[in-house]
């Protein structure tokens, strides 16, 4: 009975550890502990929106494996431009799993639309899954100052909820 008391607390003590939701630790190597429906497919959690070794990793794609929200992250070359010219735009996420927009929806996974100034819904310059793309200003933009908004969106090009976005400022000539 003494020793079926002390398996039983040992089991129990080792669930306990691996239902820790606080994104503290995580498992390393074939899993990984994942949230919001990202696959964990090998690495660690990290927390804050830091990629870890199984996170979002090079190119910007994540691969689950995180723990916490999804955020996004955009630069922009060059950030003065002429209207009708092209730019690009380098969009780094964690905790989602860039594809090409049009697939079955699952959690964690989409794409992302990039905006020029207040446009929403279906007047993106463009909806891509890259991490670098490159896309034209169009060309009756006014010179001065504006926006881009990089939102990242379900496969139904749906926004996430809450929003999960970036903006930079940019100089049209």
């Amino acid at each position: 009975m003494k020793s079926s008391l002390s398996l039983w607390i040992l089991l129990s003590i080792g669930l306990a550890a691996c239902g820790d939701s606080s994104g503290s630790g995580g498992a390393a190597g074939g899993g990984g502990a994942s949230q919001g429906g990202a696959p964990a497919t090998g690495g660690e959690s990290s927390t804050g929106g830091t990629p870890s070794t199984g996170g979002a990793g090079e190119g910007g794609q994540g691969t689950g494996g995180a723990t916490g929200e999804a955020s996004v992250t955009m630069t922009v070359d060059p950030t003065t431009v002429a209207a009708g010219d092209d730019i690009t735009a380098t969009v780094t996420v964690t905790n989602f799993v860039l594809e090409a927009p049009g697939g079955a929806n699952q959690d964690g996974h989409g794409h992302y639309h990039i905006y020029l100034d207040g446009a929403s819904g279906g007047q993106y310059l463009i909806a891509d899954q890259e991490p670098t793309t490159t896309f034209t200003i169009p060309a009756n933009t006014a010179p001065g100052a504006h926006t881009l908004r990089v939102s990242v969106s379900d496969n139904s090009h749906v926004p996430l909820s809450p929003p999960v976005e970036d903006i930079v400022d940019i100089t049209v000539e």
